[in-house]
Order: C-alpha cells, then sequence, then structure tokens
C-alpha cells in the first residue's frame, strides 16, 4: 500500500497541540499523531547538531519518516505541471522559529533524501526540550538552523 493511501486510512481527528499539523496549499490537510507516524515506514537516523559558530552538539539517534511522504500524502495543490516550481515547504516550531525548504531541493535533490520527521529517539520518547516531532536536516553542511524542535507545523506554500 503506497503511503499516502496508508496516511489517510490512519488519520484521526488530534487537537493541534497533541499532533504534527500539514496544511497550506494542498489538496488534504491533516493532522498526525506519533503513532501514525509509527505506522509508515521509518528509518533510524544518525543526526549531530552542528551550528553557524562552529559548535557541534551530542550526536543523537532518531527514528523518523521522511518529510517528502507527509507532504506528499497532504496532496499539494497544482494546477499545471510546473506549479511546484512555485511551492515552499515551510516547518514551523511552536515558538514561531520557521525552517524553509524548496520544492526542488525536497524532490529533486540529494538533500531531501536527508529531510525527516522524528518522533522518539531509538524507541524512548524525545525530550521535554525537543517536544512531540523534531524536523532534522541531515544533509546541510551546517545542521542547526533547519533543526526544528518542538514541529507543530508544516505548510506548503506557494510563493509567486
Amino acid at each position: 500500500m503506497k503511503p499516502e493511501h496508508f496516511l489517510a486510512s490512519l488519520v484521526q481527528p488530534v487537537a493541534p497541540r497533541q499532533g504534527l499539523i500539514v496544511n497550506g496549499n494542498v489538496d488534504r490537510p491533516l493532522v498526525l499523531c506519533a503513532d501514525t507516524l509509527r505506522a509508515l515506514p521509518t528509518r533510524l537516523v544518525d543526526f549531530t547538531p552542528t551550528c553557524l559558530g562552529g559548535g557541534i552538539g551530542a550526536a543523537r539517534r532518531y527514528r523518523g519518516v521522511a518529510l517528502r511522504t507527509l507532504v506528499e500524502a497532504a496532496r499539494p495543490s497544482v494546477d499545471r505541471h510546473d506549479d511546484c516550481r512555485r511551492l515552499v515547504v515551510v516547518a514551523e516550531a511552536d515558538d514561531g522559529y520557521r525552517a524553509l525548504f524548496s520544492w526542488a531541493e525536497l524532490f529533486h535533490t540529494p538533500l531531501g533524501d536527508g529531510v525527516f520527521i522524528a518522533f522518539d529517539d531509538d524507541a524512548a520518547p524525545l525530550t521535554a526540550r525537543e517536544g512531540d516531532f523534531v524536523l532534522l536536516s541531515l544533509m546541510d553542511e551546517v545542521t542547526g538552523p533547519r533543526h526544528v524542535r518542538n514541529l507543530t507545523r508544516i505548510v506548503v506554500q506557494r510563493v509567486f
């Protein structure tokens, strides 16, 4: 079964603070809980946060779902075949922190292979500081700026 069909069968109404919202310029807005993500194809990934100033955080192992999977399941609204070029994907934390990805980098470059929504730390829940969901961009040279803790929303947005 394709992930988007599987997701559609698992989506349950969840209060916004208890789930991850995927909305914006999509035909099927989603509100997902960690159990829904666990039922999807997941991957264990190793992540080491690095900062612009050269600092390096502690390496961790996370379990997550590819961001692409969730965006595809929400069915981005496109009228023409080239409309995807006008889309960006914004990951937003509960404090307003945002990380942005162009459609092209998520779906047409190797960088997109390494963008995940993590929901546990190798089978243990995430820490209180991380919240229920964390966005990880593994292929960035400096991983800190697009490391989004307390992830609450993924917005597919048309920019022009």
